[in-house]
């Protein structure tokens, strides 16, 4: 789905679907600076995340401006008059959009689980319209919930559209999310999930 992939992409950076080659490329040129920077950060964390998001910048370059991304731009420019409606504004609440992704995950997805020392690592995935599907989680002992953890996620690709993490701890009644880019495929999990009559239950 090059289109879609387009707009994902497009959003990454922060530009809308009427974004001009000149546009793309000083976008794509600021965030490779800033990922240089962070790169270079004494925080392992913090290198190995600009490390993964240069990876997807270098995805993104590729489709934005190769050949799908000028055929796109060209077609764009002969339909100006007939398409021409503003992007749709496809923000969802994150805490949703993570049970969304269990639900399906779990329960339709393929499931595996291996034990390591007194922790069960479990992880759910499913693939649908594009998107990966990602549902992983570590369970400890009683007396070590507050370690227990859980991550959703949705990818197209190498791009990462969604990526939401939870740790129980006393004071965590929420996840938090690194990475979410609103797009048509949090509508699609939407009603993928209302078709499947899915109920989100909430602890």
């Amino acid at each position: 789905m090059p289109a879609e992939s387009y707009d994902n992409y497009l959003r990454l950076i922060k530009l809308t679907r009427n974004a001009s080659e000149k546009e793309i490329r000083a976008a794509i040129t600021k965030e490779q600076r800033v990922l240089i920077q962070r790169m270079n950060s004494s925080k392992l964390e913090l290198r190995q995340e600009a490390e993964r998001m240069m990876s997807t910048l270098e995805a993104a370059e590729k489709i934005l401006l190769g050949p799908e991304g000028q055929i796109i731009r060209s077609q764009q420019k002969e339909h100006t008059g007939f398409d021409s409606t503003p992007q749709v504004d496809f923000l969802m609440d994150v805490e949703t959009i993570a049970r969304s992704i269990e639900w399906v995950a779990c329960n339709r997805g393929r499931k595996a689980q291996e034990r390591r020392g007194t922790v069960r690592y479990k992880s759910a995935v499913i693939f649908h319209n594009g998107i990966d599907y990602l549902v992983e989680e570590s369970v400890h002992k009683k007396y070590q919930t507050e370690q227990d953890r859980k991550r959703c996620s949705a990818n197209q690709g190498d791009l990462v559209l969604f990526d939401w993490y939870y740790m129980n701890t006393e004071k965590a009644d929420q996840g938090s999310v690194k990475t979410y880019i609103p797009g048509p495929w949090v509508t699609d999990l939407s009603e993928w999930c209302q078709s499947l009559n899915c109920e989100l239950m909430f602890d």
